[in-house]
């Protein structure tokens, strides 16, 4: 290999880039790239007054976007005044889940592309249709937990800074010119 490493933009990233190519693990480093914490304090114009759940991202395979609208269809028949699901994001050039239109389902509404300053982030564990529609229905019931939840991922957002990612991006470069 003509690298001397590999920097990845996250873990999943690191690990797709080791099986794809077969570089030796200790080559390639996940350095996350940085939040602007600021972002995640100050409120996002929502698209209309009433609850709802926001996913933002691409359409790529490894989101499981389909999971969710699975999840979503569930629990829609299980609780027909369910908030709406509103997706946002970039559509790669291979028809995806986002080639369904505007509406791909009821209660579903997809924005497109929206401006990053309008958008909190929201990431999913890899969970069952079942767990995820629960916790979908508990985080738009229980203001507790949302409360909680909104504050956990304000104290997540604070371990990607730039600052952390230039720090490890300049020690990759820094042991690469060691060696």
């Amino acid at each position: 290999m003509a690298a001397d490493a590999v920097l990845a933009i996250s873990e999943y990233g690191r690990r797709e880039i080791i099986e794809e190519f077969g570089l030796p693990p200790e080559k390639v480093n996940a350095v996350h790239l940085g939040v602007d914490a600021a972002f995640f304090g100050r409120p996002a114009p929502r698209p209309r007054s009433a609850p709802y759940f926001l996913c933002t991202g691409s359409d790529y395979p490894h989101k499981n976007l389909p999971l969710l609208l699975r999840s979503y269809a569930w629990l829609r028949t299980r609780w027909k005044d369910a908030p709406e699901l509103v997706l946002s994001g970039h559509r790669t050039k291979t028809p995806g889940i986002y080639e369904l239109g505007p509406e791909p389902a009821p209660g579903v509404r997809y924005l497109g592309e929206v401006d990053r300053d309008a958008l909190p982030a929201l990431y999913l564990d890899e969970l069952s249709m079942d767990e995820l529609a629960d916790r979908m229905r508990a985080a738009a019931t229980d203001s507790t937990l949302r409360t909680r939840l909104i504050e956990a991922g304000r104290e997540r957002v604070k371990r990607f800074t730039w600052e952390q990612t230039a720090a490890k991006t300049v020690e990759v470069y820094r042991r690469t010119t060691r060696g």
